[in-house]
């Protein structure tokens, strides 16, 4: 896992990409399973990303409200096969921090 990435309250319109880990070239759906600073269990549908010719990455654009509080968020890959199995991926933790911070 990597907190590498970094993103800011309140940003939308941003890919979001995951290697899952997983051949997503039959899944029949993807979806994210994240774990907001605050505690609340959200769900991001996302769709399979092609890269370097495999089929592992997800991928998932922010819309208002997803990143509405600052901190260490946690997302889980869930990938749902043509078979209906839903199978685990990987995890990834990004931060997302506030873009002007306050003053004390």
């Amino acid at each position: 896992m990597d907190t590498t990435q970094h993103y800011y309250v309140g940003s939308v319109l941003l890919d979001i990409l995951v290697d899952t880990g997983l051949d997503l070239s039959g899944a029949s759906s993807v979806r994210f399973d994240v774990q907001k600073p605050n505690g609340a269990l959200v769900t991001w549908t996302a769709t399979p990303h092609t890269a370097d010719g495999s089929v592992s990455e997800a991928r998932y654009t922010t819309v208002a409200g997803d990143f509405d509080h600052p901190g260490t968020y946690s997302l889980h890959a869930m990938v749902t096969r043509a078979d209906g199995f839903a199978v685990p991926g990987n995890e990834a933790l990004f931060l997302v921090e506030n873009l002007h911070p306050k003053r004390r």
